[in-house]
């Protein structure tokens, strides 16, 4: 039987954790420079993500769980 092993990290909680944690301090700081509603600051987040990210690496469903 084949284990699979998750190379990305994503199955250690503390990396999800940072992650999660660090989404959330990005969109306030965003929101709050820019003195956007929240849908102004996810949009926003977003186009910086997808700056910073390469495009086959980026699932727009990442955000859905964090947004609130």
């Amino acid at each position: 039987m084949t284990k699979f092993i998750d190379t990305s990290g994503l199955d250690n909680v503390e990396q999800v954790r940072k992650w999660y944690l660090g989404i959330q301090s990005t969109f306030k700081q965003i929101q709050q420079q820019n003195n956007y509603d929240k849908k102004q600051a996810w949009d926003k987040l977003k186009i910086e993500l997808l700056k910073s990210v390469a495009k086959e690496d980026f699932v727009q469903n990442d955000l859905e769980w964090v947004e609130d």
